[in-house]
């Protein structure tokens, strides 16, 4: 008898379960009050939202920062044809001085592609070493060769590390601008309803939940294939290359290119501001390198001179000076205030005024203390104050003579 009751008492109560759970269902129910249809409208509005941002999100096109070995390939034979000139050719051949640039360029190429943490990353840094050494000591206009292939590798470098530093700029400001959007995905309840969503509209939010948050998905709203932290990783690693470059090319005396692209380099030096103490020291130490070569006699013109110090004088002021990022030593840094000092004062006075202006806002608002060029401002002040005492009494020499003549 108990048996019958409990059983008819447990079939109540499941009947009364699922017709609660239907009541549930039913947003017409006297069950649901104005702020759970209110509740229940905002979350369907918020997950139509959603889900139409990531559909539009799908066609926004994407870039890769590393580039592969075809493409590579593909700009090998467009950057070592043209330049040898008719001796170089008849010295080192035709076929054998392009074969071995093209060899060169590869390598180079490679370097940049692979990541630093590659076993084969040294293997092919080492090679690149070895052919433009062999190069040099071999003569015969095989120096020429070096000096295409390195300054071609330089240019690519530099553009690698433009796009890296442009995309690190953007992954950053694109974080700031999906703050809010994040904040507000985040405040949706995993049961935004009293019961169970549909199969499908649960995928849906799983995977709108995946998109919007970083740490479910790994993604960080990244516009090539890798993460911030790889972007920064890779970005440090084309500094250091970029400086490993400029050596080379001092060593095979064929600075100058490598000055003409710095002087133009205007993106990367803005963005340069804003890079990780890391790239800092490598462009600061670049930087510093080309103005040696400029202050030692390497020919280049004024305006190559004057683009390169306005470019990277504010560099030199805002880079971090901290442990990650020590960038020259005390001695270090006396030697390339000179250099700085001097490569100035060998402009024209116009030209100074313009460099030592934003040496001054720069170094004013900067937390360093280096480069200090008060010396070089203060010459640049007396020389300009000598330069208008002998216009103002060369003026007055010319008016006496004229009153004189008039006189007479």
């Amino acid at each position: 008898m108990d048996l019958g009751m409990d059983s008819r008492t447990l079939s109540r109560s499941s009947s009364l379960r699922s017709e609660l759970d239907l009541e549930k269902l039913n947003i017409f129910s006297e069950n649901w009050n104005i702020v759970e249809h209110i509740r229940s409208l905002a979350l369907i509005v918020l997950y139509m939202i959603s889900w139409s941002a990531r559909i539009l999100l799908q066609f926004v096109p994407q870039r890769k920062e590393l580039v592969g070995l075809t493409r590579a390939l593909e700009s090998i034979s467009q950057t070592l044809n043209p330049t040898l000139t008719q001796d170089e050719h008849i010295s080192v051949g035709t076929m054998s001085g392009c074969a071995i640039g093209r060899s060169l360029s590869q390598v180079l190429a490679l370097v940049n592609d692979l990541p630093a943490s590659s076993k084969k990353y040294a293997f092919t840094r080492a090679l690149a070493e070895k052919i433009i050494y062999e190069n040099s000591n071999h003569g015969y206009g095989y120096e020429s060769v070096n000096r295409m292939a390195l300054s071609a590798g330089f240019k690519r470098t530099l553009t690698l590390l433009t796009e890296g530093l442009h995309g690190l700029h953007h992954q950053r400001k694109r974080g700031t601008t999906w703050s809010l959007p994040l904040k507000l995905v985040s405040l949706i309840p995993s049961a935004g309803m009293a019961v169970p969503l549909p199969a499908p509209l649960s995928i849906i939010r799983s995977k709108i939940g995946c998109y919007f948050d970083p740490l479910l998905s790994g993604q960080t709203f990244s516009s090539s294939g890798m993460d911030a932290t790889e972007s920064a990783e890779f970005a440090e690693k084309l500094g250091q290359e970029l400086l490993w470059l400029a050596e080379k090319l001092a060593e095979c005396s064929a600075l100058e290119e490598g000055m003409v692209q710095w002087s133009a380099a205007s993106s990367l030096a803005s963005l340069s501001l804003t890079a990780s103490p890391r790239v800092q020291r490598s462009l600061v130490r670049l930087s510093a390198l080309l103005i040696r070569e400029i202050v030692s006699g390497k020919e280049a013109g004024i305006d190559v001179r004057f683009k390169l110090l306005f470019l990277w004088i504010p560099l030199f002021c805002t880079a971090t000076h901290g442990v990650d990022g020590v960038i020259f030593s005390t001695s270090e840094k006396v030697e390339v205030e000179r250099s700085l000092e001097k490569a100035i004062r060998n402009l024209p006075e116009s030209d100074q005024e313009v460099l030592l202006a934003i040496w001054l806002q720069e170094f004013a608002l900067s937390t360093s203390d280096w480069p200090n060029l008060q010396t070089c401002y203060d010459a640049w002040c007396n020389s300009t104050r000598k330069l208008s005492l002998l216009t103002h009494g060369e003026s007055a020499c010319a008016l006496k003579g004229t009153e004189r003549t008039h006189i007479e």
